[in-house]
């Protein structure tokens, strides 16, 4: 005849098969899920922002303003002007782009008897406009993904 065990080790038995079985549906509950923020990707692209200015009493509202990958020459264009009192005359603009090299620039449509066809962001502009700078070449502007690159004020409107 068979025998059974005793009734204690019945009880140990199946409270050790509860403590097993609800550590493994705790577990199965609590795995570690990847968030939002791990499942998002990383940005690709960055932030050009800066002011903007034209040698006259107001801002041209038909004034483009892009960035030019150095490498590729593709052009990210805005028409966008924000009003902010952040920026210089309390215009600016802010375009997107992959991360990379540009230069920045703005200029007007042709029949608007603008004085440069395009203004830069340039050694002059960063020396002060003043007449003291002689140099016009333009700076390279490196975009880093999710981040914004600031006071790129492509304002050099003398550059002939």
């Amino acid at each position: 005849m068979m025998a059974f065990p005793s009734p204690k080790i019945l009880i140990l038995v199946v409270v050790i098969l509860a403590l097993i079985g609800g550590g493994v549906y705790y577990y199965a509950q609590n795995e570690k899920k990847p968030s939002e923020e791990e499942a998002t990707p990383a940005p690709t692209t960055g932030m050009i922002e800066g002011s903007l200015s034209f040698p006259s009493e107001f801002i041209a509202t038909d004034m483009t303003i892009c960035a030019e990958d150095t490498s590729t020459q593709k052009q990210y264009c805005t028409k966008d002007h924000l009003q902010d009192v952040k920026y210089t005359a309390h215009v600016g603009y802010k375009i997107e782009a992959p991360a990379g090299s540009y230069y920045v620039f703005a200029y007007l449509p042709p029949d608007t008897g603008k004085p440069a066809d395009r203004a830069y962001y340039n050694e002059f502009v960063t020396c002060g406009l003043s007449i003291n700078c002689t140099s016009h070449k333009p700076i390279v502007v490196v975009v880093v993904a999710g981040q914004t690159t600031s006071d790129i004020d492509p304002q050099d409107w003398y550059n002939f």
